[in-house]
């Protein structure tokens, strides 16, 4: 797996882990998002761009079950896609992410 993969993040006030999955955690090649154990497993078997791409994939499914959508894969890979992509070509759209207080958070 790749090295600079964070191994947790949180949505919506729930803890999320990442880790490698084995054949029981992953019912196809690349990965799998479990909400239940809330839980994103990662096939360790592919080029480090794959599991990349594979892992924002797999957070926009954790997007739709949290926030019930109810997606289809083509519909999750699409935006995952898009949006790494957007990033990818953008940076300085992140930066402005990290910089800019988010206003819906209470401050201390």
């Amino acid at each position: 797996m790749a090295k600079q993969i964070p191994g947790e993040f949180r949505f919506m006030s729930q803890q999320w882990t990442i880790k490698p999955g084995t054949a029981r955690d992953i019912t196809t090649d690349l990965g799998q998002c479990n909400l239940d154990e809330r839980t994103i497993y990662l096939s360790p078997n592919y080029p480090e761009e794959v599991v990349v791409d594979t892992l924002f994939h797999e957070i926009f499914h954790a997007f739709e079950l949290v926030l019930n959508q109810h997606l289809t894969e083509d519909q999750v890979d699409t935006m995952s896609r898009a949006m790494t992509h957007f990033f990818r070509e953008n940076p300085e759209f992140m930066n402005l992410l990290i910089e800019t207080e988010d206003a819906s958070t209470p401050t201390e």
